[in-house]
C-alpha cells in the first residue's frame, strides 16, 4: 500500500511540476528569464513557508543542512544550463538531453544504495527513458548542434540530476524544511545574477502567472519529497521526471499547439512505463 502511495504522489508531482512548466514557459515569453526564476522562487519560498507553519517540522541537521544548500545550487546550474543551451536555439537536443540524464543519474546513485529494483521496474524505467527523451524533444529544422550546446545540455541534466540526489541526502523523513533551505540558496543565487545582469524585475513581480509558477513548482517538489518517504527514491524520481507529458499537453489544449508523430508516442510509452514500474 505504501508504494502505491508512493507511486500516486510522484504522479501527482510530474502534474503538478508539468503545469508549473507550462506558466514558466508562458511569462519567459515576456520577461527576462532571471525575472521570472527570482519571482517565482520567492513565490515558492512563500508557499512553503505557508505550509510549514501548518504542517511544521524539524530543519535538518548541519551536514543534512549542507546538502540542501547544494541542492539548490545544483538547481541553479540546471536551470542556467539550460536556459543558455536553448538561446543557442537547440531545443531539440537541450530540452531531452537534460531530462533524461537529470532521471538517470538519482537512478543510477539509489542503485548503488538500495541494490537493483526488479526486472519489471527496471523495464519501466527505460521505457520512461525514452518515453521523456521523445516528448521532450520539439521539431527543429537546422539540425547542426555545436559542441558549446551539447556541453550545456549535459551541464543542465547533471544540475538536475544534483539537484535530486542531495535533495533527498538533505531531508530523511522531512519534506519542507529542506525544500526552504533549497529554494532560499537558489532565490540568493538568481538575485546576485539579476542584479549583475541589471535585468527588470518589476513588471514580473506582478505578473499573476510568474507566482503560480512558483507555487507548482513548490509543490511539485513537496510532493516528489512525500513520494520518496513511501516508495524507492528511484521509483520516485522517474515518475516525477514524467512532467514534460504533462507540459506538452497543456500546450496543445491551451494553445492548440501541434504535438508531432514521436511526442505522442513518447506518451504512450510514458504510460506503458508507469504500469511496468506500478508492478
Amino acid at each position: 500500500m505504501n508504494h502505491i502511495t508512493g507511486i500516486l504522489l510522484a504522479l501527482i508531482s510530474a502534474g503538478t511540476w508539468g503545469t508549473g512548466d507550462f506558466f514558466g514557459g508562458l511569462t519567459t515569453r515576456k520577461y527576462h528569464p532571471y525575472a521570472v526564476l527570482v519571482v517565482s522562487a520567492f513565490a515558492g519560498i512563500t508557499c512553503l513557508i505557508i505550509c510549514h507553519y501548518f504542517f511544521p517540522e524539524p530543519f535538518p541537521a548541519f551536514p543534512e543542512f549542507l546538502w540542501a544548500i547544494l541542492a539548490g545550487v545544483c538547481g541553479v546550474v540546471g536551470l542556467g544550463a539550460l536556459y543558455q543551451a536553448l538561446s543557442l536555439g537547440h531545443a531539440a537536443l537541450a530540452a531531452p538531453t537534460s531530462a533524461v540524464i537529470g532521471a538517470s543519474l538519482p537512478v543510477l546513485f539509489n542503485i548503488l544504495r538500495e541494490g537493483m529494483p526488479g526486472i519489471t521496474k527496471l523495464a519501466g524505467f527505460f521505457l520512461a527513458f525514452a518515453g521523456i527523451w521523445l516528448v521532450s524533444r520539439v521539431p527543429q529544422e537546422d539540425s547542426r548542434v555545436s559542441s558549446r550546446s551539447l556541453t550545456l545540455s549535459i551541464l543542465a541534466g547533471l544540475g538536475f540530476g544534483g539537484f535530486f540526489i542531495f535533495i533527498t541526502l538533505a531531508g530523511p523523513g522531512l519534506a519542507l524544511t529542506p525544500l526552504i533551505i533549497s529554494r532560499s540558496t537558489f532565490f540568493l543565487i538568481t538575485s546576485i545574477l539579476l542584479l549583475i545582469d541589471h535585468a527588470p524585475v518589476r513588471a514580473a513581480r506582478k505578473d499573476p502567472f510568474i507566482w503560480l509558477t512558483g507555487a507548482f513548482d513548490a509543490g511539485g517538489n513537496a510532493l516528489y519529497m512525500l513520494a520518496k518517504e513511501f516508495t524507492r527514491v528511484d521509483v520516485a524520481v522517474v515518475l516525477s521526471s514524467l512532467y514534460p507529458g504533462i507540459t506538452v499537453i497543456l500546450s496543445r489544449i491551451f494553445f492548440k499547439e501541434h504535438i508531432s508523430r514521436p511526442q505522442w508516442i513518447g506518451v504512450l510509452i510514458s504510460v506503458s512505463a508507469v504500469i511496468l514500474i506500478t508492478l
